[in-house]
């Protein structure tokens, strides 16, 4: 409907990002052929979700949004995979988070949760 004009993207879903959109669009259309044995799918899961971390977030709310469980597992699983083994500090960098606690905040909190820090 978007592509012949019959729609603005804007007004169907307005908090899902259009790129995500079509994204979505892609994997359930995979998904709805599945003519691929199991194994070429894990495969095809893989190569899908492989995207920079900021698409994959909004990849992440379309699929949410729209209830779509699968989808949601494999980008969940993907960034439990990004994030393992990663410092507090470097997943701040890489999802731009700004550190917003004081060097006092942080050493308290450093301190109290040891364990997160090793």
């Amino acid at each position: 409907m978007i592509e012949d004009g019959y729609v603005d993207e804007i007004s169907i879903l307005p908090s899902i990002d259009v790129c995500a959109l079509k994204m979505v669009i892609k994997y359930c259309e995979k998904h709805f052929d599945q003519i691929s044995s199991s194994e070429e799918m894990k495969k095809w899961d893989a190569k899908f979700v492989d995207v920079d971390p900021p698409i994959l977030q909004e990849l992440l709310l379309a699929a949410t949004d729209l209830e779509i469980q699968g989808l949601v597992d494999i980008i969940t699983q993907k960034f439990a995979d990004i994030i393992t083994g990663k410092t507090v500090e470097e997943l701040r960098e890489m999802f731009l988070i700004e550190n917003d606690w004081t060097p006092e905040e942080e050493a308290a909190i450093r301190e109290e949760n040891a364990w997160a820090f090793k």
